[in-house]
């Protein structure tokens, strides 16, 4: 009964530290059996003692940390020696993949921060498994930082994430479009290449920054400005080679008069040259009425020109005119024709060479050539009236 009650208690105490967690404290008697899912380093308390599948054998009674290591994962657990359990503890733990210790420092605590493209919702220093990381922090206002770092196994990588301010920048005037924009941040060295039209609002970080714009038409802007916290509006001062007429909506086919003299381009684009002073500008399009402009160009600048142009009732009238004496002519001839089948249709079956349906078929020509002329005469007379009442 006595012998019972020991064997009973002994497998109480299997059962337990089998379903011990790894992590927890093994307590076996004088023979521990390491069994892992795969291959493994075994050390004892730091020194390599061979490679598991592996029994570790003790007489006396002590405490050791067992650590198992494999190419991708590993495994640590205390264990506890003690002779007197007369028991063989099997331990099959489980490996989990190596990792290291990422220690993040922000300049804004209240940033959110992404990991590998997930939250990070618990403190800044945080076990992460080695390899290639991403990590990403963003705030309203600021600039968003985006870090790749590399974390080695079992050590402490650093990273410091410094989120600047995110400062709106105009320029006056603003960059005409076909510039090219080149601005550097003399404090970092960070260089952002823009084409204007700027569509979106220009957004940059504090320092000192210089910009660098060029246009076929004027001559280079260097240019040097400070970013801090507020909005900053950035003086250009356009020097144009030779002043110049910008012309806007232009439509083809149209000619341009400047100053009296005809200007070849057509479409005109871009910047025409002018001079200094008054400018007459006239521009014709057919079926529009005339354009007449007059603008004063003072120095080397380039005037915007915006074009409104304004359809001719003249010129529509006597084209609706011209297009119902075509169909009243068309129509004309169709009628003509008509009677000429009906007057055969007549005239043919009183001769006895052809049969009634010979007579039909003509008649109903001559009809429907009336109708069509009918038809087409109406719509020459009506389509001009019809037109000029829609307009």
């Amino acid at each position: 009964m006595k012998h019972a009650m020991i064997w009973a208690l002994c497998g109480l105490l299997l059962i337990r530290l089998y379903s011990q967690h790894p992590s927890d404290v093994l307590v076996t008697g004088p023979m521990l059996f390491i069994q892992p899912a795969e291959p493994c380093e075994v050390y004892l308390d730091g020194t390599l003692i061979g490679t598991a599948p592996l029994f570790i054998q003790s007489v006396t009674r002590w405490n050791a940390t067992i650590q198992l290591k494999g190419p991708r994962r590993y495994a640590e657990a205390a264990v506890q020696f003690n002779p007197d359990l007369r028991t063989v503890t099997r331990f099959t733990p489980e490996l989990v993949p190596y990792y290291g210790i990422v220690d993040i420092q922000i300049s804004e605590p209240d940033a959110r921060i992404t990991v590998n493209g997930s939250p990070l919702e618990g403190p800044l220093k945080f076990k992460q498994t080695e390899g290639s990381c991403i990590i990403t922090a963003e705030k309203d206002g600021f600039f968003t930082v985006e870090q790749n770092i590399e974390v080695v196994r079992l050590q402490t990588t650093a990273v410091s994430l410094n989120l600047k301010p995110a400062v709106p920048v105009s320029f006056s005037p603003e960059p005409p479009e076909g510039c090219h924009i080149s601005l550097k941040n003399l404090t970092d060295g960070t260089v952002i290449e823009l084409a204007a039209p700027i569509e979106d609002q220009l957004f940059l970080s504090s320092g000192r920054w210089e910009t660098h714009i060029t246009h076929n038409a004027f001559e280079p802007i260097l240019a040097e400005f400070s970013v801090s916290n507020e909005a900053v509006l950035v003086p250009l001062n356009i020097r144009f080679y030779q002043p110049g007429i910008r012309l806007s909506a232009l439509k083809k086919n149209s000619i341009v008069y400047l100053n009296g003299a005809v200007i070849e381009t057509d479409p005109v684009s871009g910047v025409i040259p002018a001079s200094a002073g008054i400018n007459q500008i006239e521009i014709l399009a057919k079926g529009y009425l005339s354009i007449r402009k007059e603008i004063n160009l003072t120095g080397n600048e380039v005037a915007d020109l915006p074009l409104e142009y304004t359809r001719d009732p003249v010129f529509q009238k006597a084209r609706n005119t011209r297009t119902g004496i075509i169909l009243m002519s068309s129509g004309l001839a169709l009628l003509a024709g008509g009677l000429v089948l009906n007057s055969d249709a007549v005239l043919v079956p009183a001769s006895g060479d052809y049969d009634t349906y010979s007579m039909m078929k003509y008649a109903t020509l001559g009809i429907a050539g009336t109708g069509a002329a009918a038809v087409l005469a109406g719509s020459g007379f009506a389509l001009p009236l019809i037109i000029d009442l829609v307009q």
